[in-house]
């Protein structure tokens, strides 16, 4: 069996709101591999940047998690640990890139003093070392360190800002990096390029990373793995390559039955009937039987369990048996 990098396990996470609790993960269980890129997909609200959230500690302030969750990160569960070891495992152990790169940097300060900072706080104080780590991971993330150390946020383009980002990711040489819809926003031809450079890291460092993406292009890209969601539950795991291939639950298969094609095959695409649940209200049985086209009487009574099938995990009454 793979070493994993992190484990979740029965991880269930609710948000207070006006209506009352609403859970947005519920019992869910994925490992990550060590060395390997491992993707997370799903439509908008099916509890994976929730999932990011949670291994870094930076919930909302109306979430609650439930007392049989484990994050376990090198034999520790992380949602255990005290806020000096929170501390620690930020950065230090696992760090995470986020969405919207404008929003990440401090608009009044230079770039080269931002990455600076998040080395000095973390008890790096040698200012050789720190700039020779700067200029080192602005040149893995293809920029120019001259320019950029003595620009400010709004002066690099929004592709340039997202691989500052990714340095910053980086400055404390952590095991693994989270990557919460890196490249939102940015054109084609930059999302590629941020992905090119993102698998030469990876070459290069033997990181391990989290793709948190709606985009399946983004995802068969850069992921070894992808655990597809819905509704807060996993609905299918596996290889990158099986699940493409040879795609189990009805989930998956109408994820991939509206991806279009990148090499210009003209193929009339279907999309998904129907809309994502309602969390307050959660249906009985198999959560995603409104949209199913296998539905059946069970499906509607009984929720099926999330099962291993060889090297790839279902849920489905009637896959994978």
């Amino acid at each position: 069996m793979q070493e994993s990098v992190i484990s979740i396990k029965n991880l269930s996470i609710a948000y207070s709101i006006r209506e009352g609790w609403v859970k947005s993960v519920e019992n869910v269980s994925i490992e990550f591999p060590k060395g390997k890129n491992t993707a997370v997909i799903g439509e908008s609200g099916c509890g994976k940047s929730t999932i990011a959230n949670s291994i870094i500690g930076i919930l909302a302030y109306n979430s609650k998690i439930s007392a049989e969750s484990q994050i376990i990160f090198d034999g520790k569960n992380v949602l255990k640990a005290s806020k000096e070891e929170q501390r620690n495992f930020r950065w230090k152990k696992a760090s995470m890139v986020f969405q919207a790169a404008q929003n990440a940097l401090n608009p009044t300060v230079k770039i080269g003093e931002q990455l600076a900072d998040s080395m000095i706080d973390h008890g790096v104080s040698n200012k050789s070392e720190i700039s020779k780590k700067i200029e080192e991971l602005l040149n893995l993330v293809k920029l120019d360190a001259t320019r950029v150390l003595n620009s400010y946020p709004h002066e690099l383009s929004g592709g340039q800002r997202q691989r500052v980002i990714i340095a910053m990711s980086m400055v404390l040489d952590p095991e693994l990096i989270i990557l919460d819809e890196p490249t939102t926003a940015l054109d084609m031809i930059t999302q590629t390029y941020i992905f090119d450079i993102l698998l030469d890291i990876h070459k290069k460092r033997n990181l391990s990373m989290i793709l948190i993406t709606h985009d399946l292009t983004a995802a068969v890209k850069l992921a070894d793995k992808i655990v597809v969601m819905y509704g807060g539950k996993v609905m299918e795991s596996g290889s990158t390559e099986e699940m493409f291939d040879n795609p189990q639950h009805p989930y998956t298969e109408g994820l991939l039955g509206a991806m279009p094609f990148i090499d210009g095959t003209v193929v009339k695409k279907k999309s998904i009937p129907g809309s994502p649940p309602d969390l307050v209200n959660r249906p009985k049985g198999c959560i995603f039987n409104s949209r199913c086209y296998l539905v059946e009487d069970r499906c509607k009574t009984e929720e099926p369990l999330l099962r291993d099938i060889g090297d790839r995990q279902i849920a489905c009454h009637f896959r994978g048996e």
